[in-house]
């Protein structure tokens, strides 16, 4: 599972997006922002599955989803 980080930095007023690919979970993938940086307040995390991921969870063929 991919990670997708939001995180707000008041010295400049931006939001942030990171991508945090070796996270364990969702927690993770704060911290490892959160560590990188310091300044930044996270505000959302979001779980993205992979491209693999995703075509484990499909039928191999169309006579399988009937």
């Amino acid at each position: 599972m991919i990670y997708e980080v939001q995180a707000y930095d008041a010295t400049d007023k931006t939001v942030y997006y990171e991508t945090v690919k070796d996270a364990i979970d969702y927690e993770d993938a704060r911290d490892v922002i959160a560590e990188k940086y310091p300044n930044r307040k996270v505000l959302a995390v979001i779980g993205r599955k992979t491209p693999d991921e995703l075509a484990q969870g499909l039928p191999k063929s169309p006579q399988d989803a009937l």
